[in-house]
């Protein structure tokens, strides 16, 4: 079965978050995924790409899927983004180095000539990138706590906590519950 790219997989609100967001629970090993394994997935994430963020590709209809040498650009910029932004949300000083890595992946990425009718998919994801310096951006900017995405939350009072309710949401409701009911289970056990 192939994998779908549904717009749970674009609740980062920028494309370039939506680009590290394709390794999932990155910071947990054993749950660890990157979608880009099988380079067949980057089309996928190519065309709901296009769909999803149209208005920051400024109504672009097609991000032209990257090739061979541009997927190592691709993956080189995602891993720079990863790098740089998740510091800057927990308020870590930069070094420097993930600042400069960032930049030199982003220019890598916006090398290739501009195809007519389209936008290639590194150019995008480095445009996008860039905005992650707009303070106002950066400071809505959080870690989902049950995937590791990274996401804008875009809520008034900034009080979003998942990449998703209907997805990550929803598993941390659950799992409270299951230990809420377990704890008192356990404690009616204890009782007897």
């Amino acid at each position: 079965m192939a994998f779908q790219w549904t717009s749970h997989r674009f609740s980062g609100g920028l494309l370039a978050l939506d680009l590290v967001n394709t390794v999932v629970c990155r910071e947990d090993p054993a749950r660890r995924a990157d979608r880009f394994e099988d380079p067949e997935t980057i089309e996928g994430f190519v065309a709901a790409a296009a769909k999803f963020r149209m208005n920051e590709l400024g109504g672009c209809d097609l991000i032209i899927p990257p090739n061979a040498d541009m997927r190592t650009s691709l993956l080189g910029l995602r891993e720079a983004v990863n790098d740089w932004v998740r510091p800057q949300i927990k308020g870590e000083q930069d070094s420097g180095d993930a600042l400069s890595r960032l930049f030199a992946a982003a220019a890598k990425s916006a090398m290739p000539p501009m195809p007519d009718g389209g936008v290639p998919l590194g150019r995008a994801a480095a445009l996008s990138a860039m905005r992650l310096f707009d303070p106002a951006i950066m400071a809505r900017t959080k870690t989902c706590p049950n995937c590791d995405w990274l996401f804008l939350d875009n809520s008034k009072n900034r009080s979003r906590l998942w990449c998703d309710m209907n997805v990550c949401g929803n598993r941390a409701k659950a799992k409270a519950h299951y230990q809420r009911k377990s704890g008192a289970q356990l404690a009616n056990e204890e009782r007897q």
